[in-house]
């Protein structure tokens, strides 16, 4: 007899309509529900690919030198990109942060002072030369291994008058 209540849990899920059983996820995919479809991030929320590569490149040991949480370096790497810092001198930040054992906001704050990057290797105590060596080193390795992991996502953009760049023949009209 005890037999029977998993025999009718089994005949009662088999039964159960299609829409009612939860469908398999590939890990990284964001969760849709039809009440609550995944909203399409706009350019400017998704990760800069810089930011992804660094994150890798660098590791955790390094992200908790420079004092950044490490769920946030590719947060904070993406808002450095979109406020128009260079690869290089990010990179040359974040060395020097690691270097001198300050946090990175200290460097950035620095920056943000409009000082230049061998001022600030200079104030933190460093060789302004061998920092940017070491930055150039650490670019070549993110460029050659890193980079190519996450491709770009590039805007088309269309000039105003298109119509002069279309083939008349290829035009359905």
């Amino acid at each position: 007899m005890s037999a029977l209540p998993g025999a009718v849990l089994l005949a009662a899920l088999a039964a159960a309509p299609v829409r009612a059983q939860t469908a398999s996820q590939t890990p990284g995919e964001p969760v849709t529900t039809r009440a609550f479809p995944a909203k399409t991030p706009s350019m400017r929320e998704r990760e800069a690919p810089l930011a992804l590569a660094l994150n890798l490149a660098f590791g955790t040991t390094v992200w908790t030198q420079v004092q950044v949480s490490t769920a946030g370096p590719v947060a904070d790497v993406t808002r450095l990109v979109y406020e128009g810092y260079y690869k290089r001198e990010i990179i040359e930040m974040i060395v020097m942060s690691a270097d001198a054992r300050r946090p990175l906001k200290e460097v950035l704050a620095m920056r943000h002072e409009g000082r230049e990057l061998s001022s600030i290797a200079a104030t933190l105590g460093l060789d302004a030369d061998a920092e940017e060596d070491a930055a150039i080193r650490v670019e070549d390795v993110v460029d050659r291994d890193y980079l190519p992991l996450f491709p770009e996502h590039k805007l088309v953009m269309l000039p105003e008058n298109s119509y002069d760049y279309w083939d008349e023949e290829w035009l359905p009209w």
